[in-house]
């Protein structure tokens, strides 16, 4: 499904892939620029994401209007398959009992706060890469009608709130780890008595160096590190 036509008219010297366009000499040689002030504002932002291409400064307006206007692009494509998907459950009265939960483990900066990207742990712009959706729709069994809460949560506190909107108590892994997320469920609804309970696994030694090489070598693959 198309949602966009092509762009017929490119900014000069407008690279498509951005991990892949030629660098500036500021963002290739940054110990080259004599201005102190900007070479210390450009080092740290290269600081701050480990790579240059993932710094915006070089961008135009007009390029990082494109680059958005793609990524919306494949966002609208989304969406139309989604919408496939929930109309099928829908006629097979799946959604009658079942709870959807809307969201995203990350935005993405199209030049906000100097960056292109969302590699940006707990730095970057908040709004472009971490105010993310949250959208919680309950069956009619919950008898809740629509409200918006405005309060600052974590997708780290989305497995204890299936948990309980599943009716299973999930205690025990509370009890296991620190710092467990707390449940959602309280915000918007009543807690349903538990009817099973959940049991963490038993615990054993795990070797993720494979799972680190692997991912290193996706990294470099595209661009990432070298």
């Amino acid at each position: 499904m198309k949602t966009y036509a092509p762009e017929t008219k490119l900014p000069p010297n407008f690279e498509g892939d951005v991990l892949g366009r030629r660098l500036p000499p500021e963002l290739a040689r940054p110990d080259s620029i004599e201005d102190a002030a900007r070479r210390g504002e450009v080092k740290a932002k290269i600081a701050e994401v480990r790579f240059p291409h993932l710094v915006a400064l070089d961008l135009s307006a007009e390029a990082l209007a494109i680059y958005r206007r793609r990524y919306m692009a494949t966002v609208k494509d989304t969406d139309a398959v989604l919408q496939q998907f929930f109309d099928a459950a829908n006629r097979e009265h799946l959604l009658d009992d079942t709870v959807v939960i809307v969201t995203s483990d990350h935005g993405e900066a199209f030049g906000e706060d100097g960056f292109v990207t969302h590699m940006l742990g707990d730095s970057g712009d908040f709004e472009a890469t971490h105010h993310v959706p949250l959208i919680v729709v309950l069956p009619p069994r919950f008898a809740r009608s629509a409200a918006s809460i405005d309060r600052r949560v974590s997708i780290a506190n989305l497995a204890a709130t299936m948990y309980d909107v599943a009716g299973i108590d999930w205690s025990a892994f509370a009890l296991r780890y620190d710092g467990w997320a707390r449940s959602l469920v309280p915000l918007f609804t009543t807690v349903p008595p538990p009817v099973a309970r959940a049991i963490p696994p038993e615990r054993s030694a795990q070797d993720h160096r494979e799972a680190q090489r692997e991912r290193e070598k996706a990294m470099k693959s595209i661009g990432y590190i070298h």
